[in-house]
């Protein structure tokens, strides 16, 4: 889906996003096939029984891509039994939801969110959006440990 807005002359919308455990790198439509990488951060969320944030690595994989096309952290009110798993209480999830909105290009027109007044999904990440508002998209992301082999670390 976000392949299909990539090459539009001018466009800021987020088409390509990912990270590797060391830096996080986008795409923009309008701006062919640079990309703009800056190192990765380290997600905050609820830890698993005895790993504490140093245990923690810096995010990666394409959870980044999946919240930039409508679905993760800015759907949670469409699953608030979810909230808990990833530290959240429902009026954090309709926050993320809200910021979601002020950033993306539009709503979907077919994927509701019923808790939200069957609004649709808030759809593509406007880097100018994220500029102007200040407001930066919530990922919800697994938290893997920093040794290799570990695995899981916690959620956010």
């Amino acid at each position: 889906m976000l392949r299909a807005a990539h090459g539009i002359p001018g466009c800021s919308v987020v088409t390509s996003i990912g990270a590797n455990g060391s830096d996080c790198g986008l795409k923009l439509s309008g701006t062919g096939d640079r990309w703009f990488v800056a190192p990765a951060e380290v997600p905050r969320g609820v830890l698993q029984s005895g790993v504490a944030m140093s245990d923690v690595a810096p995010g990666c994989g394409d959870s980044f891509l999946a919240e930039c096309a409508g679905f993760g952290a800015s759907v949670l009110p469409a699953s608030p039994a979810l909230c808990p798993v990833i530290g959240a209480s429902l009026p954090e999830a309709a926050r993320f939801a809200d910021g979601a909105y002020r950033v993306s290009l539009g709503e979907h027109p077919h994927y509701k969110i019923p808790a939200l007044g069957f609004r649709g999904i808030p759809v593509g990440v406007d880097a100018r959006k994220v500029i102007e508002t200040k407001a930066l998209p919530i990922i919800d992301i697994m938290m893997v440990h920093r040794k290799p082999g570990l695995g899981l670390a916690g959620m956010n």
